[in-house]
This record gives structure tokens, C-alpha cells and sequence, in this order.
């Protein structure tokens, strides 16, 4: 099983990105998973950074990504809240995601920022697509 942060959903979705091509297959790969809250990061990107119309942004998350969205659950907050050391801002996410892959034992977190989860998440196989 593979988890897939929010930089690899938004390349997987949008034909226009750089990284689409590389982010395509994982996100159709029947044993990737996210967390919901990367679909809200999701669309935030599209709608601000990429200028999508809420409803067109919302269509590209409603099918794959959506499916294979998993919870977050009080644990993963709380994994993340007890080692406040290791998190700082918004690094709060990062830090959300690796909890989410470290519950659901996942073999590698895919991400097109691998810098950002050395932090958070430097026992777990990070890698970009």
C-alpha cells in the first residue's frame, strides 16, 4: 500500500501539471491511499493556486481521489500534538499525513515535496514519483 500526499493528487488530477504524468499511475494504482484531509488541501491548491472554478475543482476530487480517502482518526492528531518538537505551523499536515501512512502501515509515502516530511516522518520510505 502506498499514501499519497496532497502534492501528488493535485499532479494526478490536473493534466496541466508538471508532474501529472509521473503522479497518474499511483493515483490509479488499487493500492494507494490518502487521508481526507489531503482532499481539502487538494482544493484548496486547485481553487486558489490553480484559479479552478470551486465546482470544476470538486469534480476531479469527487472520484478517485475521494475513493480512496481514508479518516483521520483522534490517534493521528494526537501522535502528532504529543511530539510538538517535532511540528511547527502548517507543518502540522505533513505531520498528519505520516501518521495516517505510519497507522495504515503503508510501504511508501509518495510526495513531490520530500523535504517536507524529513521532519515528520523520516522512518517511513519517502519518495517522489
Amino acid at each position: 500500500m502506498n499514501f499519497l500526499d496532497t502534492s501528488v493528487l493535485v499532479a494526478g488530477v490536473l493534466e496541466k501539471h508538471p508532474h501529472h504524468a509521473a503522479s497518474v499511475p499511483l493515483l490509479a494504482a488499487a493500492d494507494s491511499v490518502t487521508d481526507m484531509h489531503s482532499l481539502a488541501e487538494s482544493f484548496a491548491v486547485l481553487t486558489v493556486a490553480y484559479k479552478l472554478r470551486n465546482l470544476d475543482a470538486a469534480a476531479l476530487l469527487l472520484d478517485r481521489p475521494l475513493a480512496i480517502a481514508q479518516p483521520l482518526l483522534p490517534e493521528d492528531y494526537r501522535a502528532c500534538l504529543e511530539k510538538p518538537a517535532m511540528v511547527q505551523g502548517g507543518g502540522i499536515y505533513d505531520a498528519l499525513h505520516a501518521a495516517v501512512a505510519r497507522r495504515l502501515k503503508v510501504e511508501t509515502l509518495y510526495t513531490h515535496n520530500v523535504t517536507n516530511f524529513v521532519h515528520h516522518a523520516s522512518d517511513l520510505n519517502i519518495r517522489a514519483p
